[in-house]
């Protein structure tokens, strides 16, 4: 049974969604804009990284990294032990993060570049984010049994996306997804949701656990607001 996140608004899932229309792949010309000053106070970075509930040690996959935006505080999270694998498909992005990696000193990081239904990796991983990458996927599902081929036992996914309402700022209304599009395409692929949440101001974030390992797993942990 899914639960929802406690003091998060309950989001539903049943809503009737749009046909599956996956946006295109980021601008390179644009991601000044990703790391935009203000980005912290509606992107809520801290609390996506308490719905991950990361261990130190754990190897946390985040896909379709972008420019690096969550990289300092998954680095952080997983600790000296731990590691992060940014993973991404575009090669100019790619290039970015290996930049900002060095730049920032985050030994603990690596750069993975994948394909369009293959992580690219060559372990187990005990989490993964994708934030504001699913909605790029031209193949959702394969990419999603991909990522629960990688998971550990008791692994999670936390996958965090523009709401579908076109009045708050963000993607065009077809490139939107709805969390009900998203449920179904990743119980296709053998993931359930187990947790839902509203809490972050244009987004919606959703845990993810394979469908065997649901019912094992302990009720999500609570963010808290910032």
């Amino acid at each position: 049974m899914k639960r929802l996140l406690p003091l998060f608004f309950a989001l539903p899932l049943a809503v009737a969604c749009a046909p599956r229309v996956h946006a295109p792949l980021s601008d390179i010309n644009t991601a000044h804009e990703w790391d935009a000053p203000d980005r912290d106070e509606w992107q809520l970075p801290h609390a996506i990284v308490q719905a991950l509930e990361i261990k130190p040690g754990m190897k946390v996959v985040d896909l379709g990294a972008g420019t690096g935006y969550m990289l300092p505080l998954l680095s952080e999270a997983v600790g000296p032990q731990g590691k992060v694998l940014a993973v991404e498909i575009q090669k100019d992005f790619a290039t970015m993060l290996r930049f900002r990696i060095d730049h920032e000193q985050l030994a603990n990081v690596e750069v993975v570049e994948d394909t369009a239904t293959s992580l690219g990796l060559t372990e187990k991983v005990d989490r993964v984010l994708l934030l504001h990458s699913y909605r790029q996927m031209e193949q959702p599902i394969a990419m999603l049994k991909a990522i629960r081929a990688a998971l550990k036992p008791g692994g999670l996914v936390v996958l965090v996306d523009a709401r579908p309402d076109p009045r708050i700022e963000g993607p065009s209304p077809e490139q939107r997804l709805s969390p009900s599009t998203v449920e179904a395409e990743a119980r296709g692929a053998g993931l359930e949701v187990i947790a839902d949440s509203t809490h972050l101001p244009r987004d919606y974030l959703l845990v993810l656990a394979d469908e065997d390992e649901a019912a094992k797993l302990p009720h999500a942990v609570t963010p808290s607001q910032p």
